[in-house]
C-alpha cells in the first residue's frame, strides 16, 4: 500500500469516526435532552356584581337595597306599617364571571319578626316563600344580569308573631325607626 494511499485510508477512517460518533451521540441525545417550558394560563375571573358593587374582598356591601311599598291609601307613601307590602330586587351581574356558579340567598327581619318575605321572582316565574327556605339558583359564566325580586309584607293577619299592642309598642320605640332586613348570600362555582 502506498503512503498516499495509507493517508487517504486513515483520514476517511477517522472521518468516518467522527461521523458515526457524532450520529450516534445526536441520536441518543434525543431521548435525554432535558427541556424546560412554561405553561401559559389565564385564571378565571371570579367578579360577581351585586346590585352595581363588586363582592370581590367584601364581607358585607356597601350599598342599600331600596324597596319599594305597595301603596295603601291609609299609610303613607315609602312608609313600613303593619299590613303593608312591597318588593325589592337583587341583580347579579355575572357579565366578568369565568366560571358558572350557583347562589343561595337567606332573607331575614332584622328586628321585626313580622316583616317576612312571603314570594319571590326569578325571570318573570314567581315562586312562594316559606320563612325555612333559601332561595336557589344557578347562572352561567358571562352571563347578563339575573333580576331575582323577593315581595315582603308587614304580616298582620291572625297567624302573626307580634300582636297589634306588640306592634303599636315597636313603631314607638325610637331605635326600630330603620327596619332592616337581612340578606345573607352565597355564591358557590360549580366544578
Amino acid at each position: 500500500m502506498k503512503k498516499r494511499d495509507f493517508i487517504f485510508w486513515f483520514i476517511f477512517i477517522i472521518i468516518l469516526s467522527i461521523s458515526l460518533f457524532y450520529l450516534h451521540q445526536s441520536s441518543y441525545a434525543k431521548y435525554r435532552k432535558k427541556v424546560n417550558g412554561n405553561l401559559d394560563a389565564n385564571l378565571a375571573s371570579w367578579n360577581i356584581v351585586l346590585n352595581d358593587e363588586s363582592i370581590i374582598g367584601k364581607q358585607v356591601l356597601s350599598n342599600y337595597i331600596t324597596p319599594i311599598f305597595d301603596s295603601n291609601d291609609y299609610v303613607e307613601d315609602g312608609y313600613l306599617a303593619p299590613g303593608v307590602s312591597g318588593y325589592f330586587d337583587i341583580f347579579i351581574d355575572a357579565s366578568s364571571v369565568d366560571v358558572d356558579f350557583d347562589y343561595e340567598i337567606y332573607p331575614s327581619a332584622v328586628n321585626l319578626d313580622d316583616l317576612l318575605v312571603t314570594e319571590y321572582e326569578i325571570d318573570g316565574v314567581t315562586y312562594s316563600y316559606n320563612d325555612q327556605d333559601k332561595i336557589t339558583g344557578s347562572i352561567n359564566k358571562r352571563a347578563d344580569v339575573q333580576s331575582i325580586r323577593l315581595y315582603f309584607k308587614w304580616n298582620d293577619d291572625i297567624d302573626n308573631s307580634m300582636n297589634n299592642e306588640e306592634d303599636t309598642s315597636f313603631a314607638f320605640n325610637p331605635n326600630n325607626a330603620i327596619t332592616k332586613m337581612k340578606l345573607e348570600m352565597r355564591f358557590i362555582q360549580k366544578q
